[in-house]
């Protein structure tokens, strides 16, 4: 990566003649080129934030890692995962109202709940992810910069929920 960062002082200060290179005249050259020196140091600044935006997406790893790194820079408790209407496994090739004897993939002795297999109509999720979030972090005010955050990085489409623990 390139840097952005340059002190103007010390460049120019090379570029003087050497015979009247003195110290009257390299500070007058420095209240110079100050105000050059402190739009030069925003702009590193700017430069490195907005690296810092561009290494983040709409994976949840970095989903994750940017909501810790704002909120919970500390303990990191916070995580992203699956709604819970959508971890199904299905043993039954058939809908519920045709009331079918179950079709069972593994053995009775395993006495393992039933899964069912549901249609698209069937099943009724609201949101794509659910953020967790501690209960000692999450406000109002938090909420708000939560969801500014997360729109800016998720996948277009995807719907979230927030869930403290």
């Amino acid at each position: 990566m390139m840097n952005v960062f340059l002190n103007f002082k010390e460049a120019f200060s090379y570029l003087i003649p050497g015979r009247i290179r003195g110290a009257k005249f390299k500070d007058w050259i420095g209240a110079l080129l100050a105000p050059l020196q402190s739009l030069n140091v925003v702009f590193a600044d700017y430069v490195s934030t907005t690296r810092y935006d561009l290494s983040f997406n709409g994976q949840v790893v970095y989903l994750e890692r940017v909501l810790n790194d704002k909120f919970d820079d500390i303990d990191r408790r916070i995580y992203i995962d699956d709604p819970a209407g959508q971890q199904v496994f299905t043993p039954y090739v058939f809908n519920r109202v045709e009331q079918q004897p179950p079709l069972f993939v593994r053995n009775k002795s395993e006495a393992l709940p039933t899964p069912f297999l549901y249609n698209t109509a069937e099943l009724v999720v609201t949101n794509d992810f659910v953020v967790h979030v501690p209960i000692s972090v999450f406000n109002a005010t938090v909420e708000t910069q939560m969801k500014a955050l997360i729109n800016k990085y998720r996948i277009a489409g995807k719907r979230y929920t927030f869930q403290t623990f």
